[in-house]
């Protein structure tokens, strides 16, 4: 993100073709005033991002015979103007020298969960689906506290319920062409990866046997993670199945109460970053091999909760 002035903020878009830079359009109003968001996903030449509150929304819609949560969906495209796609979309109007726009329809921003309470997502191309026609599933807890997975039509634009189960990964499972699978970190062992079909039984998903990290070596070493991420280095259409395992670490404490800086005073915190390959197994199974530890980056120690995105260009 980058401010374009006080109070408004735009995303700086890079074009790998052109090598150029603009910026879009004003953020919307809610991503503004502080609500951030909890999931970037990009679709095509889309990208969705879920915002993780908007009060005002929520109490709106209280005793309207739905349960509507204090979350949002909101999209920015560099699609041309006309068509049936932007009467659905509600586009915010921009000045006619740029394509970029942010959507603002009233149905986007009513979803079927709390994006704060995301646990896990995916994207699905139907076979012969157009570049856009694409399904964003999505796991997280609904208000009763249990799994459940949706799916979002990037055509239609509305949510379905596929039933009370949850994706088995945790964060983002990519889909591999080379594996004709969906690979993401395994949700329930740390460390591991496991590969499947986002439209199948979790059951019917298929766990690494190698260990990717872990965190009681890393504990009895003095470090804590702070979160892991997986990262594709190829295109989904390249059939490469090259990744990259992002894990941020901090010094390990016991007592939260401390300052900043006798917190981490002693010890930086670190970016750990590890790559591998992934072939499929005799059962199915996702294979690693050509690993290859790159090497760990020292953050600012006085940035506790350091953030940071990784993506493959």
């Amino acid at each position: 993100m980058e401010w374009q002035e006080v109070g408004v903020g735009g995303v700086l878009i890079y074009d790998t073709k052109t090598a150029a830079q603009v910026v879009s359009p004003y953020l919307p109003k809610s991503l503004l005033d502080g609500c951030g968001c909890t999931a970037a996903i990009t679709v095509g030449n889309r990208l969705y991002l879920f915002e993780s509150c908007g009060f005002e929304r929520y109490y709106k819609y209280v005793g309207h015979g739905k349960t509507i949560f204090a979350s949002g969906l909101h999209c920015l495209t560099a699609r041309a103007a006309g068509g049936d796609d932007d009467k659905l979309w509600n586009w915010q109007p921009v000045s006619a020298s740029s394509q970029w726009r942010w959507s603002s329809g009233e149905n986007l921003l009513m979803l079927p969960f709390d994006a704060d309470n995301i646990l896990a997502h995916a994207v699905h191309a139907p076979l012969g689906a157009a570049p856009h026609d694409h399904q964003i599933l999505v796991s997280a807890w609904d208000v009763s506290k249990t799994y459940k997975t949706f799916s979002f039509s990037t055509t239609s634009h509305e949510w379905t319920c596929l039933g009370d189960w949850r994706l088995p990964v945790v964060g983002h499972a990519y889909y591999d062409h080379g594996l004709d699978a969906w690979v993401g970190l395994d949700a329930v062992d740390d460390g591991y990866l496991c590969a499947g079909n986002v439209l199948s039984a979790p059951s019917e998903w298929k766990d690494g046997r190698e260990k990717l990290f872990c965190l009681e070596e890393d504990a009895e070493a003095g470090w804590s993670h702070i979160d892991t991420k997986l990262v594709p280095m190829s295109s989904p259409e390249g059939g490469g199945s090259e990744y990259c395992l992002m894990e941020r670490l901090r010094p390990k404490v016991n007592d939260q109460d401390k300052c900043l800086v006798q917190l981490v005073d002693a010890e930086t915190c670190l970016l750990r970053l590890t790559s591998f390959c992934v072939e499929r197994g005799e059962e199915g199974e996702p294979v690693v091999t050509a690993r290859r530890r790159a090497r760990s980056y020292s953050v600012s120690r006085y940035n506790k909760f350091f953030e940071a995105q990784a993506f493959w260009m």
